[in-house]
Parts: C-alpha cells; sequence; structure tokens
C-alpha cells in the first residue's frame, strides 16, 4: 500500500513542511510541521487527518489574552480568576452591566450560556406592572398558581375584562386578549377605536419606530442588553408619539434604517439619521478601527481599500498578532 505523502499540505494553521522521524514508543508517522505563527513542531500524521491538531496553540492563547475587556451579554471580563477546582476550567471575574461581580467559566461566556447575573430577568417581572401585551394591560401581581407555582398576573383587557394570567403565557404572546375580539362587532368597534390612531401602522416608518421602543423599552426584546441594557433611551418627544418622530424624521428612504450618530446616545432628532446598510455597518459599536499611513477605517473599509478579504485582515490580526500594516499588505510601517 503507497504510503500517503502530507509534505505541503495544510491542516488548519500547520502547513506541513516533512517527514520526521517515526514516534519511538508507537511507531506512528510524524511529520515536521509550521504554524501560521512561526511555531515548527513535530505532529503525529493521525491527528493531523483527524484535525485534533489544527494549530501550536497560538490561536487559543489569543483568544485566552483578549479576554480581559471582552464583553458578553452585559459581562465585562476583569481579569482572570483561579481555574475551578473540581474540572480544571479557566474561570474569569466578571462585572455585569448592572455592577454585580462574579467569576464565570470562559467556556460558558464564549458559548452565551451566561450573558448577565440574572438582572435581566429579575427586571422584565419587576417591569410587568402597566406594560402591555396585545389588549392586555398589567395592573398588580396575583398569588402564584397553585398547581405549579407560576407567577400570575391581574390583567385588564381593552374591553375593560379583567383576568389572572400566567406571566410566561403574556411574554409569549399565546394570549393578547379575552377573547373580545371575536364576540362581535360592538367589541371589535370599541378595540379598533382605541389603537386605530395615525394609520400608518403597517408602514416601513411606523416598523422602524416600535423596534426602536421595542430595543429600549421592552425587557423582552432579544437586542434590550444591547440598547435598553447599557442605558440607551428614546427622547420623550419620540417616546409616546409616532406623529413626533414621523414630522422629525420623515418616512424611511427604501434600503434605509434608522441609525445613530453617537452609538452611545439616545435616539432623537439630533441624533438620528436614515443610513444604508454599509453606513451603519461603518458605525457598529463592536467595530475594529485601525490607523495605517495617515488614515483611520474600519478593519472593512480597510479590506475594500486594499482589495483583501475582511476574513483576512481579521485573522492576521487576532490570531496571528501581526502588526496593522503588516495585516493591511503594506511593505512597512508610516
Amino acid at each position: 500500500m503507497k504510503k500517503m505523502d502530507l509534505v505541503g499540505a495544510h491542516f488548519g494553521l500547520w502547513t506541513v513542511v516533512s517527514e520526521a522521524a517515526p514516534k519511538a514508543s508507537t511507531g506512528d508517522r510524524m511529520w515536521n510541521c509550521r504554524c501560521a505563527c512561526g511555531t515548527e513542531r513535530e505532529v503525529a500524521g493521525g491527528l493531523l487527518r483527524r484535525g485534533q491538531s489544527r494549530s501550536c496553540g497560538c490561536v487559543r492563547k489569543a483568544v485566552n489574552e483578549g479576554m480581559p475587556g471582552a464583553h458578553f451579554g452585559l459581562w465585562t471580563v476583569v481579569s482572570e480568576a483561579a481555574p475551578k477546582a473540581s474540572t480544571g476550567d479557566r474561570m474569569w471575574n466578571c462585572r455585569c452591566a448592572c455592577g454585580t461581580e462574579r467569576e464565570v467559566e470562559g467556556g460558558s461566556l464564549r458559548r452565551g450560556q451566561s450573558r448577565s447575573c440574572g438582572c435581566v430577568r429579575k427586571a422584565v417581572n419587576e417591569g410587568m406592572l402597566g406594560a402591555q401585551y396585545g389588549l392586555w394591560t398589567v395592573i398588580a401581581e396575583a398569588a402564584p398558581k397553585a398547581s405549579t407555582g407560576d407567577r400570575m398576573w391581574n390583567c385588564r383587557c381593552a374591553c375593560g375584562t379583567e383576568r389572572e394570567i400566567k406571566g410566561s403565557q403574556l411574554r409569549r404572546g399565546a394570549t393578547r386578549s379575552c377573547g373580545c375580539w371575536f364576540k362581535g362587532e360592538e367589541y371589535a368597534d370599541k378595540t379598533r377605536a382605541r389603537f386605530t390612531t395615525h394609520g400608518m401602522s403597517n408602514t416601513p416608518t411606523y416598523v422602524s419606530y416600535t423596534s426602536m421602543l421595542s430595543r429600549c423599552c421592552n425587557l423582552n426584546f432579544p437586542g434590550f442588553a444591547e440598547y435598553g441594557g447599557r442605558g440607551i433611551k428614546v427622547c420623550d418627544r419620540w417616546l409616546t408619539s409616532f406623529e413626533n418622530f414621523f414630522e422629525d424624521m420623515g418616512p424611511r428612504p427604501a434600503g434605509c434604517s434608522l441609525e445613530r450618530k453617537d452609538n452611545n446616545g439616545p435616539y432623537s432628532k439630533e441624533n438620528c439619521i436614515w443610513a444604508d446598510r454599509l453606513t451603519q455597518n461603518n458605525n457598529k459599536r463592536s467595530n475594529r478601527w485601525l490607523t495605517s499611513h495617515g488614515l483611520k477605517m474600519t478593519v472593512a473599509q480597510w479590506a475594500r481599500h486594499r482589495g483583501l478579504p475582511s476574513g483576512l485582515v481579521g485573522t492576521r490580526l487576532t490570531q496571528l498578532g501581526w502588526p496593522a500594516w503588516k495585516a493591511l499588505g503594506f511593505a512597512g510601517p508610516d
């Protein structure tokens, strides 16, 4: 059987340079490999082919070195803690946006299994009073359900009916009224009159308006942690009036969405514009900015400017640790 020649092959960040002497203890074929970071090492061919070895460890090292200051949901990593005694997992001292500090496993942070200290869930329950779900308005907390212990809430429908409802049913949208909408025109007219105002509910502009309110005011909204959770507010003029919003911003242009000039500022006339997707992408809080040869641009902007794949520039910076000028393909620094 012809032996497999791996010279020149790539396995992750490894490049096979030449064959080495077989491993003395097992007879396994060994290969001299060079990692993208420059490290050279002998690696068993089986490990390479099965994907069990993909680098010298520089990627994992870079990930862990980049943890302090990183954000995961509402957590900010402050410093490394002692490994977990029972498993040896790497632990990190983290501070939640609410101020709570706690040790959290690195794996739980990176997998998204831990995104806060629990303050968001607590805030959801504390923020239930006065909240609206469809035609229901929450007016008070009721006694927990005897059979299951579920939290119950006294709610009033737009037609005036009051009923106790599970909080989870309200948040999931499983109940949105007492059923009055289906009871006849008398009830239907009453609810239509209550909720019909400007007649623009199905327009793109109104969709942007309600999305803005959800991001900042709805604790159940998936992206609340990045907006209302970190203090982003809607100005008083827009908070209770779509008409004021429409007067200030006008109709939403095709292909555009609502964008804040200052990502840490409020939603207001002075801080908002209608922006296309490219403009929004360049204004993300998570963007990495690079300065080289007298220019300051995001990684994506630099990639377009230099004719390089943005993923390649990111790999050179984060995984290989190259300086900006080298990652961007310049012959030297400024």
